[in-house]
Parts: C-alpha cells; sequence; structure tokens
C-alpha cells in the first residue's frame, strides 16, 4: 500500500521546496484516485487562500520580487475591506482572484522537475492540470512543478503515451529534439529518440499539430502517425496497435528482423545483449508479442522455436551473449 501524502507535503511542492522523490511521490499518489486529485486540488486552494490573506510579517521572506508581489496581494485586501458594503465587492474580488492565482502559477512554474523511467521499468505520472503521462523504458519527461496560464509546455526524450486533460485556453506542448507537438487535449503516443534518430508520433484520440523548424507543421487526425524522414516530416495514413503495445507492457515480435529485437528487449529490460554469433540469427514471426513481465529469460526461450541461437548470462556484469 502506497504511503498517503500528508498536507505539509503538498505544500512544501506548492512552495516548490520539495525534493525530486518527494516530488515523484505526489505524482505517483495522484494517480492512484480521484480522490487525491481532489485532496490536491482543495490543498492548492487553501494554499492561494492563505497567500492572500496571511499576514505580511508571515509571508515578507525571501527576494524582492516576492515581497513586492505579498505587498499587491495586502493592496487587494484593504481595497476589499474597504468596499465590503458596496455592491461592486463581487467585481472587485473577480478580479483579486483573477491575479493572485496567475501570480503564484507563475513563481511555481519556475520550479521545474525531470524524471527518468529507469531501464526496465514503465513509469506512469499525473501532472499537475491532470494530464497522464506514461513513460516508456529509459524515458525522460522535464515539466514545470505547476504550469502557468498560457501554455503548459514538457520536453521529452525518448518514449511515452500522453492523456492530455482538455484546456481549450492552455495548449499542452511537447518539446522533443525533432518536433514540438501542440494540442488541446488529446491522447496520443511519442517516441522521440535522439541517439537512434527516431521520431514518430501517433494519434490516438484528438488533434495534435505537429511543427519542426519554421516551415514544417502537420495536422494529424485520430488514427494517423508521422515520422521524420531525413529530418523531413511525413504524415502516415495509419498506425499498428503495435505502436503502442508497449503501454499494456507488451513487446511486438511481428516481422522484426533478429538484431532489431534484441535492441527492444534491451530497452524493455534494462539489461545488455551482445550478438556474438558470426551470422545474426535469422527470425521470422508473422504476428506475436511477448509480455515483458514475463522477463527476459522467458522471451528468449520462445524465440529459440522461432530461430537457431542460444545464449548464456553473464551474472558478473549481467550481460546476455547470443550464440
Amino acid at each position: 500500500m502506497k504511503k498517503q501524502i500528508t498536507q505539509a507535503q503538498l505544500y512544501r511542492y506548492f512552495r516548490g521546496e520539495s525534493t525530486s522523490s518527494e516530488r515523484q511521490a505526489i505524482s505517483e499518489w495522484l494517480s492512484l484516485s480521484e480522490e487525491n486529485k481532489a485532496t490536491y486540488r482543495k490543498a492548492s486552494a487553501l494554499y492561494e487562500t492563505y497567500l492572500m490573506e496571511a499576514p505580511l510579517e508571515l509571508l515578507e521572506h525571501g527576494d524582492c520580487r516576492s515581497r513586492f508581489q505579498i505587498r499587491r496581494h495586502d493592496i487587494f485586501r484593504k481595497v476589499m475591506i474597504a468596499l465590503a458594503n458596496v455592491a461592486a465587492i463581487a467585481a472587485i474580488a473577480f478580479v483579486a482572484w483573477d491575479i493572485v492565482p496567475e501570480k503564484i502559477s507563475d513563481n511555481l512554474a519556475e520550479g521545474r522537475t525531470t524524471i527518468e523511467a529507469s531501464p526496465g521499468q514503465i513509469l506512469d505520472l499525473t501532472l499537475s492540470d491532470g494530464s497522464i503521462v506514461k513513460l516508456n523504458s529509459g524515458a525522460r519527461l522535464t515539466y514545470p512543478n505547476r504550469f502557468d496560464r498560457k501554455v503548459r509546455k514538457v520536453e521529452l526524450e525518448g518514449e511515452a503515451y500522453f492523456e492530455v486533460a482538455h484546456n481549450a485556453e492552455q495548449p499542452f506542448v511537447v518539446n522533443t529534439y525533432a518536433s514540438d507537438i501542440e494540442v488541446l487535449g488529446t491522447k496520443f503516443n511519442v517516441n522521440a529518440d535522439e541517439e537512434n534518430h527516431i521520431f514518430t508520433a501517433v494519434l490516438v484520440e484528438g488533434s495534435v499539430r505537429v511543427t519542426a523548424g519554421k516551415n514544417q507543421k502537420l495536422i494529424m487526425k485520430p488514427g494517423e502517425k508521422v515520422i521524420m524522414n531525413h529530418g523531413r516530416l511525413e504524415k502516415m495514413s495509419s498506425f499498428e496497435e503495435s505502436d503502442i503495445y508497449w503501454t499494456d507492457g507488451l513487446i511486438d515480435i511481428s516481422g522484426i528482423a533478429f538484431a532489431d529485437l534484441m535492441r527492444k528487449f534491451e530497452k524493455a529490460f534494462g539489461i545488455e545483449i551482445v550478438i556474438d554469433s558470426p551470422e545474426v540469427p535469422k527470425l521470422d514471426i508473422a504476428a506475436g508479442e511477448v509480455r515483458i513481465s514475463d522477463g527476459v529469460s522467458y522471451s528468449l526461450d520462445l524465440l529459440k522455436n522461432f530461430a537457431d541461437f542460444t545464449y548464456k548470462r553473464d551474472y558478473k556484469t549481467g550481460t546476455i551473449h547470443i550464440r
């Protein structure tokens, strides 16, 4: 059972004082239930109320910029008190509450977190706007502790699946080495593997705009796939379900060369595989998949039914040698 997140931990998170492990724990806790998300939203509202109403002597610390903002908050409070019996108070309150959360969000957005899925692991995250991100093994996501009000921007290295919370006033942008992907609310998969010069995006639901450089812009519709080919974006009419098998903990082994499949195994199982055989084994499988949770030994034993090879693990280094 996962440890409950306390209100004190959430307040440290809102102030940008959480450690990397605390931020990850909060993200995982948010993904567990709608009740946890409701608790988070309530704590956030209380924290913002505190910034608006707490005595100045409790708040005035830190740099000059923070003190200036707090003094502005105090001005708003005095104005609202003075006009408490005036019908226009509703309009004043609306203006004050519209401005204050924006400043709080801007401050929190200055803090950024980078989380990387360990080799052989798939990591689930819930961002502050409610968007859900699934990181494939070795993928790295950098995001602000809290998004500002204009745009929700994250940076991705590797492969991830996004379920973006809809917000027509606040686009969600995924920045990769090859392109930017802009959405309002949708489900899509991105593989941005700079080391191997791979970029693909597949759209499951919604609509996205993929931009590379100044002159390349493509609008994707559900079911479409975009790839990067020699520096140019190319749209394909459809993608295969196998493109997102990994989100269900599966590895597609259909119609793939043996060496390429071993690279997939290395990534999925977090292990090094060396082909020592003078000739790379030939593999011919029309359709099939293996489950990551079954382990690398089980998967290799299964492949031995379709290709001529043996393997041995070096337990000192953890490396698997194919012969």
